[in-house]
């Protein structure tokens, strides 16, 4: 920034920080825009089928969903005007066992 004022430096988050590889402290007062990908909850590395972007659990899911990821980031300090959550607008086509859920 001090070579181009205009320069902005954006960070990209997983939805869930299940290794805790992410440190907001040191960082946030240098990053301009934190972007939660709020997405893939759901999809080939998941057991059962289930929502892409769930924005709240219900019960029925693992305790995750975009509301829990959302509240943690801000939580963890990230001044909510440098928050942005994106959604992918895309759908998925699974295969089941059967009706229930989850399959």
């Amino acid at each position: 920034k001090s070579k181009n004022k205009n320069a902005i430096l954006s960070v990209s988050l997983p939805a869930a920080d299940l290794e805790n590889a992410y440190q907001i402290q040191p960082i946030r007062s240098y990053v301009d825009l934190f972007v939660v990908c709020a997405f893939d909850f759901y999809g080939e590395n998941t057991t059962y089928a289930g929502p892409i972007s769930p924005l709240k659990s219900g019960g029925k899911w693992w305790g995750l969903d975009v509301d829990k990821a959302t509240t943690e980031y801000l939580a963890s300090g990230i001044d909510p005007k440098k928050l942005l959550v994106a959604f992918g607008y895309y759908g998925a086509e699974w295969v089941t066992e059967d009706f229930q859920t989850p399959s």
